[in-house]
């Protein structure tokens, strides 16, 4: 029965420049809709933060597959060229291209919890999130995706289980955004047999 839940995580801030590394491991410019050491979480900000949401959908499955979530949390740069280097885990993983070396982080990194979405029962979920007042730009990101098929057996040929970059704003954060996950079959001659996807929605 699809559901509609709310989750509230205060981003912790860690201290940690560069250009947004795509997911081939080439650098990209950053805008407002595009689509070195990990940061570490530390303290809790202070209620100069402002409040986000993220509302998340699910966008199917397919019929193969028994169960499928994706581990999805934000992320807050002080500076927008740290998109990128502020979550380098994202462009690492099975059937992905070896990457270009990720920047370190200029500024300072925030990441929020990180929340389960159940992709094959949930409807629609919401990530609330409080951004530090200095947020110059932020993103969601899924670290890790695991789906199982109907003999309960794990299904391992996905392109972005290690990571997946959600969506990227290169701008403070404000009010609410959609995106639509799913997973999707391959394209012929691929690799892989599927590929975890995004897409940026009405909230």
């Amino acid at each position: 029965m699809p559901t509609r839940r709310a989750f509230v995580a205060a981003g912790a801030l860690a201290v940690a420049g560069c250009t947004t590394a795509g997911d081939d491991g080439e650098p990209t410019d950053t805008d407002t809709d595009a689509d070195a050491d990990a940061p570490t979480d530390a303290a809790t900000p202070t209620d100069d933060g402002r409040r986000v949401a993220y509302v998340l959908r699910s966008g199917g499955v397919p019929g193969e597959f028994a169960s499928a979530t994706a581990e999805v949390r934000a992320v807050f740069v002080a500076d927008a060229g740290d998109l990128g280097p502020c979550y380098p885990e994202v462009f690492e993983g099975p059937y992905k291209p070896t990457i270009t070396p990720v920047g370190t982080p200029s500024g300072g990194c925030s990441r929020s919890e990180a929340v389960s979405v159940d992709l094959v029962e949930t409807d629609e979920r919401t990530l609330e999130a409080v951004a530090p007042a200095d947020a110059a730009g932020h993103a969601l990101v899924a670290t890790a995706v695991v789906g199982t098929d109907r003999e309960g057996e794990s299904v391992t040929a996905i392109r972005n289980t290690g990571g997946a970059r959600l969506l990227e704003v290169g701008s403070p954060p404000d009010g609410r955004y959609g995106v639509e996950l799913g997973i999707e079959p391959a394209d012929e001659g691929a690799d892989y047999d599927y590929w975890f996807v995004a897409e940026r929605v009405d909230p």
